[in-house]
């Protein structure tokens, strides 16, 4: 797992993971907001999904940030 937990908003792509744009309607000017950290948790959490997938077929994880 790796997830880009570095500060600069340019290096994150706007995907709702790591990086979250916001759009000011009234300016149309576009706030992005980094989620280092929780973009660290989804991946952790999608990868264990998978992994106990493939194991036990009849199971379901349920987990979230």
């Amino acid at each position: 797992m790796q997830v880009n937990d570095l500060k600069y908003w340019q290096y994150h792509r706007n995907n709702g993971v790591t990086k979250i744009g916001l759009l000011d309607k009234e300016t149309n000017v576009t706030y992005y907001n980094i989620r280092s950290l929780e973009g660290a948790l989804t991946i952790q959490d999608k990868l264990n999904q998978a992994y106990i997938k493939t194991l036990f077929n009849d199971v379901t994880v349920v987990g979230g940030v």
